[in-house]
């Protein structure tokens, strides 16, 4: 009997990667792979005994690839899935993992005195959050948290280092002031997290941390924090936002 891939087509890119092979014998172990291109053209690889472990094990197929997988445009991931049984057989299948959810949007603010981003969730939002983004690797992470956080529901504003050399407590202040005007806003106080590098300290599972690590699912070098301990901790700051939890199917 042929091998087939089944499992969700299409998912934000946080949701647990969980496919089943139909047609292989359950007590034969399998060998799962999964590849995917970034924003530059890198390919980055992974292989594990099971779908779901194969975000935990991500590596890029040059040495010279960066630290994280460039994914900034948020344009929808494609992954490329196979999967190998001992006796021969295999399947492969195309999915796609998206950034930003169904009718979000996106603002950017350049004016004088602020640059910051707004991720808008689709109707009200449960949650108001500021992200504190200081430079790479820890912006990068802001710059995909906010749009995932937003398509869970959550109205997420990123303030990156301000141009004419800003204090971080001034600009929060200025953005503070900003979404407050922002409708579906009353009565949300903001919560302010600070992008964490990945690749500086292991993140906690620790629901009342103000710190917001890389979220799961995307591909980061092995030097980066587990990606078992990644998923605990975006889960938890879900649940502490009253967020859409990650989708088990």
């Amino acid at each position: 009997m042929a091998i087939e891939i089944r499992g969700a087509a299409v998912a934000l890119l946080d949701d647990p990667l969980l496919l089943s092979a139909r047609g292989a014998d359950g007590a034969e172990p399998l060998l799962w792979r999964a590849r995917l291109r970034d924003d530059d053209g890198r390919t980055w690889q992974t292989s594990a005994g099971s779908a779901e472990a194969l975000a935990s094990s991500w590596k890029p197929a040059k040495a010279t690839t960066g630290p994280l997988a460039a994914l900034q445009s948020l344009r929808p991931v494609s992954l490329e899935v196979r999967v190998e049984a001992p006796d021969g057989r295999s399947a492969a299948r195309a999915l796609t993992r998206t950034l930003v959810g169904e009718d979000v949007r996106i603002r950017r603010w350049r004016e004088p005195a602020l640059l910051a981003t707004l991720h808008l969730p689709a109707g009200a939002p449960c949650a108001t959050v500021v992200i504190v983004a200081p430079a790479e690797p820890a912006a990068a992470v802001a710059a995909l948290a906010a749009p995932l956080l937003a398509s869970r529901g959550v109205l997420a504003l990123v303030v990156p280092p301000q141009r004419d050399g800003s204090s971080a407590p001034e600009a929060l202040r200025l953005a503070s002031e900003r979404l407050a005007m922002v409708p579906g806003t009353a009565g949300l106080e903001p919560v302010v997290l600070h992008a964490v590098d990945p690749f500086a300290a292991a993140p906690r599972n620790d629901p009342d941390a103000s710190g917001i690590a890389l979220p799961p699912g995307v591909a980061a070098r092995a030097e980066a924090a587990d990606a078992a301990d990644r998923a605990a901790v975006w889960d938890a700051l879900l649940a502490r936002l009253g967020a859409r939890p990650r989708t088990r199917i």
